[in-house]
């Protein structure tokens, strides 16, 4: 079921009791989540030119992404506004709680 709901971020050091959060928080109704889902990182690293590895050619991908997003009509804005748009229908689908309002997304640090 696609409900309407807002994401919660649980940013912490590694090794610093996060899941433990996370598991805690899943035990309120309004809570939705998922182990680590990692939505948000590749979709992001799109718009880094620099410091990513992938086993496609990323700079090639940086570069005709760039060129997409620069012949929308409002630019890295609708780029932007799409990714939110995807991002929160992906958490809306995973939402199995008929009351959760929220989806806590508890992504590790990626160095």
């Amino acid at each position: 079921m696609n409900k309407k709901i807002s994401p919660i971020f649980l940013i912490s050091l590694p090794r610093s009791g996060s899941t433990l959060v996370q598991r805690v928080l899943a035990n309120h109704p309004g809570i939705e989540t998922t182990s680590e889902p990692w939505l948000l990182l590749p979709f992001l690293y799109t718009l880094k030119k620099k410091g990513v590895y992938a086993e496609y050619a990323h700079k090639e991908v940086f570069s005709a992404i760039r060129e997409f997003i620069n012949e929308l009509p409002c630019g890295e804005a609708d780029y932007l506004e799409e990714m939110r748009s995807f991002i929160l229908a992906l958490y809306g689908k995973a939402n199995k709680k008929k009351e959760a309002k929220y989806f806590l997304d508890c992504s590790p640090k990626n160095s």
